[in-house]
């Protein structure tokens, strides 16, 4: 959920970046900025906040704490009445995002048995995805009925407000959730570990298995190092790398501006035109996750990296081509 609302803060302000850009009469430096400071804010949230919440206090208590910052975020950015406020509005949801995307992944490779694994951490980007084409819906539908000028409040005001929704239900369900027993074995917690693993474990595991699981986890909880010492290791610099290059591709960009850039036209055609974009890399998500993980490995991960960033080149390419084509739009959303 709380990946939820940080794809649906991506769609609702592609769909309101341009009301935004009326109400406070931002240049186009200010609005690149404001578009863009969730993904600066996010850096630093996983950088600075998810690493001394995940490793102090918990990988449970991070996913709260990645939850408030995100609700209020969310009202922050719906209550604005300067670019200062929207900007502190937007660190707030940033930090959240950051720091809930860190926390999620870790959480999820931790109590996921190993042959599910790489399926249920996929999950967190194809939550961000539905998010994402939720996010244009909701904008879309908030600005058709024009929501909230019966109050005197901007239908944009009403799209990013609900934003805070997801991470509102994500609390209401995360007070349920067992910690991590990994991370409880390394702070020496054996037995609050032992009943994550029974809260955890399937129906079917006996007693026997749990302790099996239990001693399995501290052998390999001695195997693993810090926050800081898996940032500098080769494997972080090559996933910082992979996450950095990912980013200068531009997709991004598309996501966020395709209302401005795609061919003109109505509201609707851009609407459908974004729906189109957030539709397309949903749909990779599941067939990627599917064909990494599933029993039938139907292509491994490498071969699903290389043949994505082929597919990311071509789809650049075909936009700066055709950008300027309205009969063009179906394949640029594509």
């Amino acid at each position: 959920l709380n990946q939820i609302a940080f794809g649906y803060d991506v769609g609702a302000v592609s769909q309101c970046l341009q009301p935004i850009e009326r109400t406070f009469r931002l240049t186009q430096l200010q609005t690149g900025f404001v578009t863009s400071a969730l993904n600066y804010f996010a850096a630093a949230g996983a950088l600075m906040v998810s690493g001394a919440l995940l490793d102090r206090y918990g990988r449970r208590k991070a996913l709260i704490a990645a939850a408030w910052l995100l609700i209020a975020g969310g009202i922050a950015v719906a209550a604005a009445n300067s670019f200062e406020a929207l900007v502190i509005g937007r660190l707030l949801q940033g930090l959240g995002v950051g720091c809930s995307w860190s926390a999620s992944g870790i959480y999820v490779t931790e109590i996921a048995p190993s042959k599910l694994r790489g399926s249920l951490v996929a999950l967190v980007d194809v939550a961000i995805n539905l998010g994402i084409i939720v996010g244009y819906c909701a904008a879309f539908l908030v600005d058709a009925t024009q929501l909230g000028r019966s109050f005197s409040i901007a239908p944009w005001r009403v799209s990013m407000g609900l934003s805070a929704l997801p991470s509102l239900v994500f609390m209401l369900f995360v007070i349920s959730l067992p910690e991590s027993p990994r991370w409880l074995i390394k702070r020496s917690r054996p037995i609050a570990a032992k009943r994550s693993l029974q809260r955890l474990a399937r129906s079917e595991a006996s007693d026997a298995d749990i302790d099996a699981a239990l001693a399995s986890l501290g052998e390999t909880v001695d195997e693993t190092s810090s926050w800081t010492e898996a940032t500098l290791s080769p494997e972080g610099g090559y996933a910082a790398l992979l996450g950095v290059v990912q980013q200068l591709t531009g997709t991004e960009a598309i996501l966020y501006f395709a209302p401005t850039v795609l061919p003109g036209g109505s509201k609707r055609d851009k609407f459908l035109g974004n729906v189109g974009v957030g539709s397309a890399k949903f749909i990779g998500e599941l067939l990627a996750s599917y064909m990494a993980d599933s029993e039938t490995a139907l292509l491994g991960r490498r071969t699903l990296t290389i043949g994505g960033s082929f597919g990311v080149c071509v789809g650049l390419a075909i936009f700066a081509k055709f950008s300027e084509d309205n009969s063009a739009l179906p394949l640029l959303a594509a």
